[in-house]
């Protein structure tokens, strides 16, 4: 199948990873949120063209989530690996717009390749899965605080026998 179109290079020329984010309050105005390497985050339109760059870090992966409790709000949470400090950093994305939200960077410990969101069905809560070049996969809950942000605790680390670099979650949970 041939690609039916694409979007303008990111201003760094390098892109590790993209996710389609959907706007939930008007269809048809989904984005695109893509890493651009040293550049951060960059935010496109479905037709292509760059609408908005966020100043990240290196990042080297992006997910999202749906409907997740952010203070006294629920919004679109997008999950970034800063690879420069090994941290995950969390942000709330309105239209084209994304704002960080995470208390902190979220220090991981490890050289962290890739990200991917899972929101329990059971409880509602956001789980982020990261994994690294070592083999490494962590597990971290994340949850509003006081303030209206979002924090992170580790749940549990495993350790597999083969470098990861990406990864994804399903519905039912599986990683």
């Amino acid at each position: 199948m041939a690609a039916k179109g694409q979007t303008q290079p990111t201003a760094s020329k390098e892109a590790n990873s993209a996710v389609v984010v959907r706007n939930a309050q008007q269809a048809g105005r989904d984005h695109i949120v893509a890493t651009a390497a040293l550049g951060g985050l960059e935010i496109y339109d479905l037709s292509g063209k760059r609408v908005g760059t966020v100043p990240a870090g290196e990042v080297a992966s992006v997910d999202a989530a749906y409907g997740v409790a952010v203070g006294k709000r629920s919004a679109t949470v997008v999950a970034a690996i800063e690879t420069t400090t090994n941290s995950l950093r969390l942000f709330t994305m309105q239209g084209p717009a994304l704002t960080e939200v995470g208390a902190r960077a979220l220090p991981l410990g490890f050289a962290a390749e890739g990200v991917c969101l899972f929101q329990n069905p059971l409880d509602g809560s956001l789980n982020a899965f990261i994994v690294g070049d070592g083999g490494e996969v962590d597990q971290q809950i994340l949850f509003p605080t006081a303030q209206g942000n979002l924090d992170a605790r580790q749940v549990r680390r495993i350790s597999l026998p083969s470098t990861l670099k990406q990864c994804v979650a399903d519905p039912a949970g599986h990683v």
